[in-house]
């Protein structure tokens, strides 16, 4: 099946919206660390913009 349909909920919006090829891994760590100070930001965000990538959702 070589169409999908993704729906973004939550912080995964967030994430997305950062990733614009200007920003590195670390700035978006920083800015949604900003945003979200209770998240747990540094553990989770570099995994998921890694599965992202690795899913061909970003370059």
């Amino acid at each position: 099946m070589p169409e999908r349909v993704v729906v973004l909920e939550g912080s995964a919006r967030s994430v997305i919206e950062l990733c614009d090829g200007t920003r590195t891994v670390a700035r978006i760590t920083d800015e949604l660390r900003e945003r979200f100070p209770a998240a747990p930001v540094d553990t989770e965000v570099s995994a998921f913009i890694e599965r992202l990538h690795k899913e061909g959702w970003i370059r």
